[in-house]
């Protein structure tokens, strides 16, 4: 059952969000998680009635997602996206994909990844990856990101709500708590709705608990109890693997590997291969291959070498007989990766 908001109700909400803008500029945090318990849905028709109707006190640009556990996460979701989405729809007319990113200040290592983005929405990494720096070239994809938002608020005073943050998986949860970190965060204001009952993901527990632990001790958490919301009887599950739809799972998991986030996408590959071989489905050895491949790079990535080598031996197995040299390189690669580390 869908959580429907009643007048009343968007006023209050309406008042939050006026705080935070008119905060802009002035406070270093301007942030607000609303913590509930299962009582609370900022939907997107709810906000874009908030929006529509004239209950936001200043012209802002509204960026707004929705999570949902069902379906693969990109890297750092719905950041890059946003990125893309305020390009196009606010500079593309003044500057090339390039020119943007440079006025930005995007840390140079990682320029090629948000370019290719912004254009085709895969990233193309720029240089080859080495292991030993994946945490730090990760920390500066993130502070890229900041860094373009900065840029477009300048202009444009931005308003980022993200629905259903329980939801989100580990890449937007280093992002989330990196912005509460880097402190001045300019015209920028983040609304994160999350439901204090979900049991978040093993993997991501850890980095859910810091992040919410830095966010109360930072004041930032505001406790929802209004009387007029209609309990939600839906709770959420993980995700879930669909036998259809293997080339979206190929495109994401290789965009979470190409972006530093190999935690992420060992968690949905895992999921994956298990649906198939529980479930016996019948998928081609080259896709069968390439989400091993991609799984053994996620775990050299992850310093996991025990799971890289149980993989390899399984890739070992089928690929002698395939044609494609590029998939026949691939493992060499990784196979030397891990002889490297």
């Amino acid at each position: 059952m869908v959580v429907t908001m009643n007048k009343e109700g968007e006023l209050y909400v309406a008042k939050i969000l006026n705080s935070l803008i008119a905060n802009y500029g002035r406070t270093g945090r301007n942030m607000v998680f609303i913590r509930h318990y299962i009582t609370f849905d900022l939907s997107a028709d709810t906000f874009g009635r908030i929006r529509d109707n004239g209950l936001l006190e200043e012209d802002v640009y509204c960026l707004y997602h929705n999570f949902n556990s069902s379906e693969i996460q990109g890297p750092v979701e719905p950041f890059m996206d946003f990125i893309k989405e305020l390009y196009y729809n606010l500079y593309s007319d003044q500057m090339s994909i390039e020119e943007f990113v440079d006025e930005c200040g995007v840390y140079e290592p990682v320029k090629k990844s948000f370019i290719s983005y912004i254009k085709d929405g895969v990233i193309v990494r720029g240089e080859t990856v080495i292991i030993p720096e994946i945490k730090f070239e990760r920390l500066k994809f993130l502070e890229s990101i900041i860094d373009i938002l900065l840029f477009v608020s300048r202009e444009h005073k931005l308003m980022i709500v993200l629905n259903r943050f329980h939801l989100a998986h580990l890449s937007t949860l280093y992002f989330i708590r990196n912005c509460i970190k880097r402190n001045k965060l300019g015209n920028v204001a983040f609304v994160m709705t999350f439901n204090d009952v979900y049991s978040t993901i093993d993997y991501e527990t850890e980095e859910w608990n810091k992040l919410i632990a830095l966010a109360e001790q930072e004041n930032l958490v505001y406790d929802w109890s209004a009387p007029w919301d209609e309990i939600s009887k839906t709770l959420s599950k993980g995700f879930v693997f669909e036998k259809d739809k293997i080339d979206e799972y190929l495109k994401m998991n290789s965009l979470l590997n190409e972006s530093g986030f190999t935690g992420q996408s060992i968690y949905y590959l895992s999921i994956i291969y298990e649906g198939i071989s529980i479930n016996k489905y019948v998928i081609s050895r080259v896709d069968r291959i390439k989400l091993m491949l991609l799984y053994m790079h996620a775990a050299v990535c992850e310093n996991d070498f025990i799971d890289a080598l149980k993989v390899a031996e399984m890739v070992k197995s089928i690929i002698s007989d395939e044609k494609n040299l590029y998939l026949k390189y691939s493992f060499y690669y990784e196979m030397c990766l891990i002889s490297i580390y």
